[in-house]
């Protein structure tokens, strides 16, 4: 995960069939690593770019959803 998050200007470097060059974060100098365990739960907030890298075990399941707080955050609500 990268310390840098989505601008239009970043358009510049969409690959056609998916995802971004490495070049639409050659200017940032802050990343983390995560490496999760089996049965670990990783929420991305995809308005930051990131990378997602082969598994190497013989599954990964990959959930798309969108989530939302409530007004005053007591509950949150999800939806695909």
């Amino acid at each position: 995960m990268h310390k840098k998050s989505w601008k239009k200007s970043d358009e510049k470097f969409r690959n056609i069939d998916f995802g971004y060059s490495k070049g639409v974060i050659s200017d940032c100098n802050e990343s983390v690593k995560i490496k999760p365990n089996q049965g670990d739960l990783v929420i991305i907030n995809p308005i930051y770019y990131h990378e997602i890298l082969p598994a190497r075990a013989n599954k990964r399941i990959t959930l798309g959803l969108f989530l939302a707080f409530s007004k005053h955050g007591e509950k949150v609500v999800t939806w695909s």
